[in-house]
C-alpha cells in the first residue's frame, strides 16, 4: 500500500513539474524600444532571424519604435544585438577643389608647391591651372549628397556617397563620386527637362585627411580640362 502511495506522489510531482515547465515556456516578454539612428524597419529585418516561433517584431518608422515580443531569453538577446546596429553614423567632412587646366599662357592662380598638382603636372600637358570652385561638404556615412560647384556659369553638379571603413587602427573612406554638367533638353512633345551629362565618375579609397585627384574631364577637344581633387576627414 505504501509503495502505491509513493508511486502516486511521484507521478503527481512529475506531472506538476511538467506543467510548470510548459507554463514557463509559454511565458513571453514584451519590450517597446526607441530606435535612435537606424530605421526601425531596417532593424526589424536584421533582427528577425533571432525570433522564435512564438515571437514577433513590429516596427513603426513614423514614431521610431520597435516592439519585440518573445520568450525572455530571446528578447534579451535581441536587445543586445540592437545595441550593435543602432549606432550613430560617422560624420565626415570633404573638401572638393575644381581646377581648370588650360593650354593658354595665362598666369596660374594655384599654389605651385601643392604636392598633388605637382604630381599631376608630370602627366598632364596643360600650361596653366586655375581654381574655379571649391566646396566644403559635411555628410554622414552611407548617405547621398548633391552640391552645385563652380558657379552658375558652369552648371556643374557634384554627387557624393561616402562609406566609412575601419581597418585595424586606420580610418579609410570608400567614396563614390561623380561630376556632371546640367543641361536642358527638349523632348519630342516640346517639354523641356534638366538632365545630367556625366563628366567624371569613379569610386576610390581615401585615408583619413588624404588628398587625391578624383579624375580629369577633357573639354574643347582636349584644349582644357576639368580636374577634380578630393580630401576627406572624419569628424569626432
Amino acid at each position: 500500500m505504501k509503495k502505491i502511495v509513493t508511486v502516486c506522489l511521484i507521478l503527481i510531482f512529475v506531472s506538476a513539474g511538467i506543467t510548470f515547465m510548459d507554463a514557463a515556456e509559454d511565458q513571453t516578454k514584451k519590450e517597446i524600444v526607441k530606435v535612435n539612428y537606424i530605421k526601425p524597419s531596417q532593424a526589424a529585418k536584421l533582427l528577425n532571424s533571432y525570433i522564435s516561433p512564438k515571437g514577433n517584431i513590429r516596427y513603426d518608422d513614423r514614431l521610431g519604435f520597435l516592439t519585440i515580443e518573445d520568450i525572455p531569453e530571446i528578447v534579451d538577446m535581441i536587445l543586445e544585438a540592437l545595441k550593435m546596429i543602432d549606432i550613430k553614423p560617422v560624420e565626415m567632412k570633404f573638401t572638393v577643389d575644381l581646377i581648370l587646366g588650360s593650354m593658354d599662357d595665362a598666369p596660374s592662380d594655384v599654389d605651385p608647391s601643392d604636392p598633388v598638382l605637382k604630381e599631376l603636372q608630370k602627366i598632364l600637358s596643360y600650361k596653366t591651372y586655375k581654381k574655379i570652385g571649391s566646396s566644403f561638404i559635411r555628410v554622414q556615412e552611407n548617405t547621398y549628397s548633391e552640391h552645385s560647384i563652380g558657379g552658375t556659369d558652369l552648371d556643374l553638379m557634384l554627387d557624393l556617397h561616402p562609406k566609412y571603413i575601419r581597418e585595424g587602427n586606420r580610418d579609410t573612406f570608400q567614396v563614390d563620386i561623380s561630376l556632371s554638367r546640367l543641361t536642358v533638353r527638349t523632348a519630342e512633345h516640346g517639354a523641356r527637362k534638366q538632365v545630367k551629362d556625366g563628366l567624371i565618375h569613379t569610386a576610390l579609397s581615401l585615408k583619413n585627411k588624404e588628398r587625391a585627384v578624383v579624375g580629369v574631364s577633357k573639354l574643347n577637344g582636349g584644349k582644357n580640362g576639368l580636374i577634380l581633387i578630393l580630401s576627406g576627414e572624419i569628424l569626432k
